[in-house]
């Protein structure tokens, strides 16, 4: 058996307008700040905006059409972004992704401990992101995620409470684990 938390995340896209507790958003990044890194470089960062703030329609507005359909409940977004160029030696720190992939699961697996749903988007305007965090060229955004509890209303579009509600498939172990040569296409 995988772990309770494990087979619990799931990627909600209805969100409830409840606010996340500044000590949860403290132990979620808490979390991500504990993953592993090559060198230990820790060439993770985020940036979090929360519905109040200021800067949440800016964040939101560098979603794609279709996910600010839904994302825009959330009451948190994250922009998770990875320093691609390391302090060390000044160059391209080519486990970057990983390891900010690395922090940004412990934050997942930390929210679905807290009773939070996260779900990341790729579908972002990258150098929007880039202007409005104004981040420097070592930096690059990786996913944008919302955060918060998952609402239980039906009040939701019909569409979004389809794609909630249908099952989450995984492909089969066979087509993505090899022993000693790789078989895929």
């Amino acid at each position: 058996m995988i772990h309770e938390i494990i087979k619990r995340r799931r990627s909600t896209v209805l969100f409830s307008s409840e606010p996340v507790d500044e000590n949860i958003i403290h132990r979620l990044f808490e979390a991500a700040r504990w993953a592993p890194s090559s060198l230990n470089q820790q060439p993770w960062r985020f940036v979090y905006v929360l519905k109040a703030d200021s800067g949440y329609g800016d964040i939101l507005d560098c979603l794609s059409e279709k996910n600010r359909e839904w994302a825009k409940n959330a009451p948190m977004l994250v922009v998770t972004i990875a320093q691609v160029i390391a302090d060390y030696k000044d160059r391209k720190n080519m486990y970057a992704w990983h390891d900010t992939a690395m922090a940004y699961s412990n934050l997942v697996f930390q929210a679905v401990h807290e009773g939070l749903a996260v779900h990341p988007m790729g579908g972002y305007d990258r150098e929007r992101i880039v202007r409005v965090l104004k981040l420097p060229e070592r930096y690059e955004p990786v996913v944008v995620a919302a955060v918060g509890y998952r609402s239980e209303s039906s009040a939701f579009a019909a569409e979004l409470l389809t794609r909630e509600n249908t099952d989450r498939k995984r492909k089969p172990l066979n087509e993505i684990v090899f022993r000693e040569t790789f078989r895929g296409s």
